[in-house]
């Protein structure tokens, strides 16, 4: 994630060498300015305005439209919509989901601009809230097959019915409004 970070920052700076002159500026004041904003909207957590600084192919490798768009890729996958949920389940996944994008950068630091030619290169010291590689390496399978197979066998009987007369999606809506909240 770092470096996906730090590849779309050099791409998104690229853009802006060349208005750079405009305003009365220096160069290096405006590539300093459009990292800041930038910076500044990931540490926000607003990744629609993050993505408003990148250009087409910087976004295609970068993950700020998928943060962007995470409560509809949880939907996607769940094959759900999400006037589906009740209110208790879409304020827990709401709450989850700001969790992770309300302290996906703690804070940063600009050390280094540079400019050559038309492109532009900011380092950064940036602290993250969490470890994505952390994540990664969380063994959850034994929690999650232990927390399903109780609720397997708790509402065993009621899901099975509500397949057969509902069908699967009714059945996922159950799954997912008693598991989430």
């Amino acid at each position: 994630m770092k470096k996906k970070l730090a590849i779309l920052l050099i791409a998104v700076l690229s853009v802006f060498t060349l208005a750079a002159c405009s305003g009365g500026n220096s160069e290096e004041d405006a590539v300093r300015g459009v990292a800041t904003s930038f910076l500044d909207a990931m540490q926000a957590g607003d990744f629609v305005t993050a993505s408003n600084y990148c250009t087409e192919n910087a976004l295609e490798g970068a993950d700020v439209e998928q943060l962007a768009n995470l409560d509809q890729m949880f939907y996607s996958e769940l094959g759900i919509g999400e006037d589906a949920l009740s209110d208790e389940a879409k304020k827990s996944l709401d709450d989850f989901i700001n969790s992770i994008l309300g302290n996906f950068v703690n804070s940063y630091e600009i050390t280094d601009v540079s400019i050559d030619g038309e492109t532009a290169t900011v380092n950064a010291n940036i602290t993250y809230g969490f470890d994505p590689n952390a994540i990664s390496n969380i063994n959850i399978d034994d929690e999650l097959t232990s927390l399903s197979q109780d609720y397997l066998t708790e509402h065993q009987d009621e899901l099975v019915e509500i397949y057969t007369s509902e069908g699967e999606e009714a059945m996922t809506l159950k799954v997912v409004n008693d598991i989430m909240p």
